[in-house]
């Protein structure tokens, strides 16, 4: 089964910034594996017939394709997937030959991907980044095999698994500077979307900012931070629609007291606003957290 996963990097400078990774799914795998030996890889297949040669239509369940999510109008996807939109792939395959073809040439190229042991679930795990395009939260949908680089010729991989539907959420950078010893002012940047029939006023997503102080006496890295002031509904971070279906939301926050006199962080939300179809009333959903210590 698929999950979403993020890659997190953050940079302490003069201009404190936080990443956030999108376009990875971690995909967990039944036992048992290596059925096949040592160097054993989770390949992505994609469709990539010769020149000159028409991909079979009845092959097509069993190749990796992208879409773009009905709901919102944003930039495009890539028309269809290339080796290169892997670039956690450790090792490639291309020409192979479908287990599913009766015959022919070699119609499908493979991303191959490491697999680690996750030994809290049980399970055997391999991350997939995915490039699929400057669309906002893409379908993806995967078709897998087991990818064996060192197999003889024609054999190289198994059955196709076809896997179900998911979305890539998209990137987003959060970065801080100060204006003054009082003030932040916060920039989020990242992939969005133009308009959509089902958002709530067709407004881009709600992004807000919030300051939070440590509470004294609390050692869980979790539980020991607070909104301040209590109940504070949180700054909205303007957006501007900047090239490449890319906004940019920024605002400013004010502390407490001077920074550097006490521990405080910035939390980031990002929600979209819906309505409920049955009652007409609106619901949330928070697509993205982050909390940046100052």
């Amino acid at each position: 089964y698929l999950l979403p996963a993020f890659a997190w990097q953050y940079s302490a400078t003069p201009t404190p910034t936080s990443t956030r990774g999108g376009n990875i799914l971690r995909v967990y795998l039944g036992r048992p594996w290596w059925d096949t030996g040592e160097g054993e890889l989770l390949g992505v297949v994609i469709a990539d017939p010769p020149p000159g040669v028409q991909f079979p239509s009845e092959l097509q369940p069993f190749v990796t394709g992208y879409g773009r999510d009905p709901l919102f109008v944003s930039g495009a996807v890539k028309p269809s997937p290339a080796l290169g939109d892997f670039p956690l792939a450790v090792a490639t395959g291309t020409g192979l030959l479908l287990a599913e073809q009766s015959e022919g040439v070699g119609l499908v190229d493979v991303a191959g991907h490491a697999v680690q042991w996750d030994a809290g679930r049980g399970l055997w795990f391999s991350d997939i980044e995915i490039e699929a395009g400057s669309s906002y939260w893409p379908f993806v949908k995967l078709a897998l095999v087991r990818y064996q680089p060192a197999s003889i010729s024609g054999v190289e991989i198994s059955r196709v698994i076809q896997a179900d539907f998911a979305q890539l959420a998209p990137d987003r950078v959060a970065t801080l500077t100060f204006p003054t010893g009082t003030t932040v002012t916060v920039n989020v940047v990242g992939p969005s979307f133009a308009d959509s029939n089902l958002i709530v006023s067709g407004a881009p997503p709600d992004m807000r900012a919030w300051v939070e102080s440590q509470i004294p006496g609390v050692t869980d890295p979790d539980l020991g931070w607070q909104i301040t002031p209590a109940g504070d509904p949180g700054t909205v971070l303007t957006p501007t629609a900047e090239p490449g279906s890319i906004t940019s939301w920024t605002g400013t926050v004010t502390l407490p007291a001077m920074r550097g006199s006490q521990p405080f962080r910035i939390l980031i939300g990002e929600r979209e606003q819906f309505p409920l179809l049955e009652s007409g009333n609106e619901t949330l959903r928070t697509t993205y957290l982050d909390t940046i210590e100052i």
